[in-house]
């Protein structure tokens, strides 16, 4: 189930908010994760991009078709 789903019942908003406190130490990361979400530029997303893929850790796969006998 999507986030969006799971806050939708008293049940799954639950499960979230004690996800993020037991993982991140706050019951607020939601909130604060949208926000910071919200926030970013492009340009900070060209900056990371272009750091995480580089050509050193690029993978290639070639797909061909069987051909059936």
């Amino acid at each position: 189930m999507g986030l969006l789903s799971n806050l939708q019942t008293n049940d799954g908003m639950t499960g979230t908010l004690v996800y993020d406190q037991t993982i991140f130490g706050d019951w607020h990361y939601l909130l604060q994760f949208q926000k910071t979400i919200n926030e970013l530029t492009p340009a900070q997303i060209q900056r990371v991009a272009r750091k995480i893929f580089v050509k050193d850790s690029e993978t290639v796969a070639i797909l061909e078709s069987v051909k059936k006998p």
